[in-house]
């Protein structure tokens, strides 16, 4: 047991640099820097995988799933 640490019920609740609460990523200055850093590599990752169907989608379509994509990743 380390000298933050917290018990309730008989359990042992231990500090941590960040939690995790409805999807949102905080750290204890609220900065949300963490956040933010997922959400990019996340969608970063998303704008990799659409690239290698690229030449077999039509243009128009390639413009929706990259929206698609992305922005279900800020919501």
């Amino acid at each position: 047991m380390y000298v933050n640490d917290v018990i309730v019920g008989g359990e042992v609740v231990t500090e941590s640099d960040t939690v995790r609460d409805l999807g949102v990523i905080l750290d204890a200055r609220l900065t949300m820097k963490n956040h933010v850093d997922g959400v990019a590599r996340s969608c970063f990752y998303q704008l990799r995988q659409l690239r290698s169907v690229r030449q077999s989608v039509p243009t128009d379509a390639l413009h929706t799933l990259v929206h698609a994509f992305v922005s279900s990743r800020l919501l």
